[in-house]
């Protein structure tokens, strides 16, 4: 697998992108989301999510700045309720929102060769790229052959963690030829479902299936580890649950990585949301991830810790399995 020993290439235009400008978008943003956004510069990127009122996931995105605004790209489907959440709490605000998501396009690219790849495929980046820290943010030349004016290329490194890799933005027009650009430099093209696989070996959390909108608390599914909560800055919505949760250690259940080597053909119950039992019956968390194949399946769960250090037995629709704690874990 090109994430596991190379570099792999993956188009994440499905996904979704909201721009926000104007004089007053640093200040709008900040009291709204649970990262600081006064780090976000044209030469660095966040992580960040929005909450409800009682501190419940919502959205989360990564905060990257553009002509003096600032793009959040997010997961798909869900770009035009958080346009419309944004806008309740413009009120007169001096900010402009606009859902981007038909004009500007995500690539991905990952894996432990990614860092040269892209140096290969931008040389004029190549010795910023190898230095280059989480969040780390450039703008690639465009050759004037495929630059449309427009195409607002920006290259980052993710800044939730490594394994996440990098990320590219542009312009739908000009993504094609960036796409050619890498793959040319060496960058194997490979699908959404290769990339699930890498995400869920390495157990990294994203928005829709460890973040449940509405349902999850963010600290359980890493989003302080991702480094995407500040609590050092000002007020935001959500904020107080969040940090008394945090300071006061009361975190009862994890992300774990989950893994059951052998499934019986025609088991039945395995699927996102399923109940990991411990002992008898007892039910210690929920599947949020999962693949199944070649008879085995690994997948990712929010679990209670106490059950996984219980050291009793771990279920899946009734199939024996493990439950371990990511390599990133800092609990």
């Amino acid at each position: 697998m090109a994430c596991a020993v190379g570099t792999a290439l993956i188009d994440l235009s499905h996904g979704g992108t909201i721009a926000v400008s104007g004089e007053e978008a640093a200040t709008f943003l900040g009291g709204l989301v649970t990262n600081q956004i006064k780090d976000v510069t044209a030469e660095r990127c966040i992580y960040s999510a929005m909450l409800t009122p009682q501190g419940r996931f919502l959205w989360d995105f990564t905060v990257v700045e553009r002509d003096g605004g600032f793009l959040l790209h997010s997961e798909p489907d869900r770009m035009e309720p958080l346009l419309q959440m944004l806008t309740m709490y413009k009120l007169r605000s001096k900010v402009d929102l606009t859902n981007a998501s038909s004009t500007i396009g995500v690539l991905a690219i990952a894996g432990p060769t990614a860092g040269v790849t892209l140096a290969k495929a931008f040389p004029e980046l190549a010795e910023s790229l190898e230095a280059a820290e989480s969040g780390s943010v450039f703008s690639p030349t465009m050759d004037a052959a495929s630059d449309d004016g427009e195409a607002g290329a920006r290259l980052w490194r993710d800044p939730r963690h490594d394994a996440f890799g990098w990320r590219l933005s542009a312009s739908v027009d000009a993504l094609p030829h960036l796409w050619d650009r890498i793959e040319a430099a060496g960058a194997v093209a490979t699908g959404f479902s290769h990339w699930e696989h890498h995400r869920i070996a390495a157990c990294l959390p994203r928005g829709g299936a460890e973040f449940i909108p509405d349902v999850s608390i963010p600290l359980e599914s890493g989003l302080l580890e991702m480094n995407g909560v500040s609590f050092s800055k000002g007020c935001y919505v959500g904020q107080e649950t969040t940090a008394r949760t945090h300071h006061r250690g009361t975190i009862k259940k994890r992300l774990f990585a989950i893994e059951a080597q052998e499934v019986p053909e025609g088991t039945e119950g395995l699927a996102v949301g399923a109940p990991v039992t411990v002992g008898e019956s007892k039910e210690a968390g929920k599947v949020t991830s999962l693949l199944c194949r070649e008879g085995g399946c690994m997948g990712l769960g929010i679990l209670r810790v106490s059950d996984v250090e219980s050291e009793k037995p771990l279920s899946l629709a009734g199939v024996p399995m493990t439950a371990n704690k990511p390599a990133w874990a800092s609990w």
